[in-house]
């Protein structure tokens, strides 16, 4: 592989490094989001917004 080459190889796979980190963290927040809201339809059915809003304020608090 030229340098040129080696160097974009490089610097592509620092990039999805880094891409891997940050869909990480997004699974994280998700699975942690999880617990204090149902992210179902069935468990949206039930409530009206007002209800939706109440959850995620405590949450946030």
């Amino acid at each position: 592989m030229t340098g040129k080459k080696q160097e974009l190889s490089e610097r592509i796979q620092r990039e999805f490094e880094i891409c891997e980190k940050h869909l990480s963290r997004i699974d994280e927040a998700l699975e942690a989001l999880e617990i204090a809201l149902p992210l179902t339809v069935d468990a949206y059915k039930v409530e009206t917004l007002r209800d939706v809003k109440e959850r995620l304020q405590k949450w946030i608090k």
